[in-house]
This record gives structure tokens, sequence and C-alpha cells, in this order.
């Protein structure tokens, strides 16, 4: 028949305070998930910055390559051939000689070549350079104007209107170098601020590399502390936790061993109290029987708590097993009722099994298990429920049941119309030695806590639903293995506390 054991960090795992401090452990653990990320980042501003820097700059060069620097070379030829210009007209009044005509026409020509091929130079540049280069174009265009309304080019002579043209201090003359001074000015300051950004940012870049090259080292640094001092935490924790388990493993051979003590001193007078039933002792009164039947009771009450801290002694040092085989649960769940059906008479509670629902195939699990837990339930229910009301058992299955990560399981539903759980206790009902309704019953607070680890040695978990008031309903989810498949309890469920259904 195959075994299950239950491995002993999931036995005797215990959920953690919710307001436990962390450990430096914890914390140093923690510290590499932001150290690892920060390197991985400073590397990659090490390889994009500058690519990205180094862009912007070839950009910048570019622009002076491209742009900048012919646009102040044809600046200056424009100045070129205006000063030209007034040089051929000059001499043209001089020496009347009309190559002196043809000379200024060839200028003229220079300067509408450097103006076309300045043009599309300027668009590309800002306001203030398109802002000079038309106040250039509106100066040249007025005093090109003036010379050829003076009809020098068909009379080919001297005129007043061509001397007040070429007169020293011409405005219009004087006006179109000037526009073309500033526009060199500008295009030279355009280009000295590039070149200064373009400083700027190699700088820049310099230093950003060197600054980042420093904190990608310091983070290699601290990361190689950190796992130092992880490896020291990891050994520390490894010596705690085998001290732990040797505390673990001492206590649960004490427990072992005081049980085995108390039960036969138990057991003993368990059997002279019942000799004194049978009469042996001679005849009893109605009386003296009640109280030999009082005291078997709570002699039989301490031989469950005593079995109860045994049981958890076992869980807690994975001494827990399963024996697994094909179970009617159907047929299991309605024996648990009938057993506990004396008891609810007794108590004047309606205890009744709801129908099976009729294509529950055989599971595999342990039976002898399941009906502790069950009996548990059920004694709890029995127990908490006031006297005229009602516990209700059923079964059910679910193809994809939530408790267990959306794996088939069925479940069994224990449900009482008893006061019910305040939900700030759902969560602490599972744990050892918890009691919530200490003015109802007695009871060591030990018959959850073990079912709900027996549940999990079974693949399986216990919820809870319940309302203060309206009574509780308490599920055992089981896996749906049925007998061809396999039992493997690594598939139980979630630890910890169990959410309330």
């Amino acid at each position: 028949m195959p075994r299950a054991r239950q491995h002993p960090d999931r036995a005797a795992r215990r959920p953690a305070p919710r307001d436990a401090a962390t450990s430096p452990a914890d914390t140093a653990s923690r510290l590499p998930q932001y150290v690892f990320p920060f390197i991985v980042l400073s590397l990659v501003a090490l390889t994009v910055l500058p690519a990205v820097l180094q862009r912007e700059t070839r950009e910048l060069r570019n622009e002076i390559t491209d742009t900048l620097d012919p646009a102040r070379f044809f600046v200056t030829e424009i100045q070129y051939a205006l000063a030209r210009q007034m040089a051929a007209l000059r001499a043209f009044v001089i020496t009347a000689d009309g190559r002196s005509l043809d000379l200024y026409l060839a200028f003229l020509a220079e300067e509408a070549h450097a103006r076309r091929d300045l043009a599309p130079l300027v668009a590309r540049l800002g306001p203030g350079i398109q802002r000079g280069f038309a106040d250039l174009v509106r100066n040249a265009d007025a005093w090109h104007g003036r010379i050829l309304g003076a009809g020098i080019l068909h009379r080919r002579e001297v005129t007043p209107e061509l001397l007040e043209q070429i007169a020293p201090d011409q405005t219009d003359y004087e006006r179109a170098l000037a526009a073309a001074a500033r526009l060199e000015r500008a295009v030279i300051s355009a280009t000295e601020a590039r070149r200064t950004q373009i400083r700027r940012t190699d700088t820049f870049q310099l230093w950003a590399t060197v600054a980042l090259a420093f904190v990608a080292l310091l983070a290699a640094v601290g990361v190689a502390l950190i796992n130092r001092r992880l490896g020291t935490l990891a050994r520390e924790a490894e010596a705690r936790r085998r001290e732990v388990e040797r505390a673990v493993e001492a206590r649960a051979r004490f427990i072992r061993g005081i049980t085995h003590d108390l039960k036969n001193p138990l057991g003993a007078a368990d059997g002279y109290a019942q000799l004194f039933e049978s009469g042996m002792g001679g005849e009893l009164t109605a009386g003296q029987r009640e109280w030999i039947q009082r005291l078997r009771r709570s002699i039989g009450q301490a031989l469950a708590i005593i079995d109860d801290v045994l049981l958890l002694s076992r869980a807690e040092t994975g001494r827990l097993e399963a024996e697994p085989r094909s179970v009617d649960l159907a047929d299991l769940v309605r024996e648990a009722v009938e057993d506990h059906q004396p008891a609810a008479r007794a108590a004047s509670i309606d205890l009744r099994l709801r129908p099976a629902p009729p294509d529950l195939p055989p599971v595999l699990t342990d039976p002898r298990r399941v009906r502790q837990i069950l009996g548990n339930l059920l004694s709890n229910a029995v127990k908490y429920t006031p006297a005229g009301g009602r516990v209700r058992v059923s079964l059910a299955t679910d193809p994809a049941s939530p408790q267990l990560g959306g794996t088939p399981a069925v479940a069994i539903a224990v449900s009482d119309t008893g006061p019910g759980i305040p939900p700030d206790a759902q969560e602490r009902i599972f744990e050892e030695f918890a009691r919530i309704h200490t003015g109802h019953a007695r009871g060591a607070g030990l018959g959850l806590a073990i079912s709900q680890r027996l549940a999990r040695l079974l693949g399986g978990i216990i919820s809870v639903n319940s309302a203060v008031g309206q009574g509780s309903t308490f599920t055992l989810w089981l896996p749906l293995h049925t007998a061809a498949g396999s039992f493997d309890t690594a598939e139980s469920a979630p630890r910890g506390t169990p959410r309330a259904a």
C-alpha cells in the first residue's frame, strides 16, 4: 500500500506573526533586488548615454559643416560682390569705359548666384538669421534698382543719377553692406554657439561616463559585500534552523514520554472505574453510578487531549503519515454522521446528511485521516450548537476548486446554527490552543489545528465561512484523485492560515 510522508518543514511550519520584525537576513537578502538592477541600469547608461550625446554632437557638427560654414562663405561672397560692383561703377565714371559696366553686370550675377545658394541654407537656420537675410536682400535690391533705373546700361554714359548713386555717402549701398555685415555676425554667432554646445556636451559626456563607471564599481563592490554578508547570515540561519529542529525533536520526545506516562495511570483509573461501574465492588446507588460515569467521561476527555497533543507533536516533527487507498466518501461520511447521532440526540440537535452526488467516484485518500477530520468538525458542530439547533453535512464536487489552485476537488461541508465566529477570529481558530467560545463548551483548542494539518497531509485544506449569530460552515477540500490517479501530498493547499471561504 502506498505511503505518503509529510515533509518536516511543511508539517512544522507556523504562520509568521503579522507584526514580526524583519530579520537581518531578510533585509540583506532583499538588497540585491535593488543593487543588481542599479548595476544593470548603470551599464545601460554607460552604453546608451555616450551614443545619445555623440549623436547630438554629430548633428551639431553636421549643421556647422553643411549649413553654417557654407552660409558664411556665401555671405562673404555677397559682400565682395557688392564692393566690386561699386568699384566697377566708379571706374566707369572715371574712364567712361563700357567694359566697367560689363564688370558691374558680372559682379551683379555673382551676387545673384550667392543669394540663390544662400537662401535654402538660411531657411534651415533660426529666425534671426532669416530676418537678417531678408534685410540684406531688401537693401541690395533697393540699391540695384536705383542704379539700373539711371539708364546707364542703355545710354552707356555718365549721368547725374549715376553720380548720385555712387557717391561715398550713398545710403542704399551702405545699408546693403551693413545688412551683409550683420548677417555675417549672426552666422558667426550661431556657429560659435553650436561649438560651445559641442564642448559642453563632450565635457558632460566625459564626467557622466566617469561618474557612472564609479557608481557601477561601487555597486559591484556593494554586491560582493552583500553576498559575503548573505553567506554569513545563511550559515547562521542554518545553524539556528538545526537548533530549532533539535529543540522540536527534544520536545516531541518529551511529549511522547509524558503522554505515555499519563495514559498508563489514566487507563488504569478508567479500568478501575469500569470495574466499580460493573458492580464488582458492590451494588452502586444511582448517585454513585452517575459519579463514576462522570469520572469515566473526564478520563476519556483527558485521554482524548493527550492523543491530540501526541498527534500534534508527530505533525510538528514530520512523522504524520497517510495511507491512501480507494475510498467511497459517501459511505465514509454517512458512517461519521451516524457515529455522532447519539451525541446530537442527547443535545437535542437535528443532525442530518444531505444526499451525495450520484456521480461521485471513489477517491484515493486516507480514510482514517478523513474520519479524524470529520470527527473533529462534527464534534465541534454538536458541541457549539445550542439545543434545538441544526447540523447539516453535504458532499459536492468542484472541477476547478480555487482553494486547491484550480484543480478538481471534493468538498465535505459541515454547517451548524451555532453562535458563529467573528471575522477577526476566523484566522486564529486553526492555531494550536485557540479557543473562541470559551463559555459554551470545554476543549483544549487543538481539534481544528490538528484537522488542518491532516487536511494538508492529504493535499487539501479546511476553509471556514461564518457570521456571528448565523452559524458556521467548515468545508474540507480534498483533491479529487480517482482510484487510477496518483496520490501526492506535495499538491497540498497553500500554507499559512486558511482564508475564509
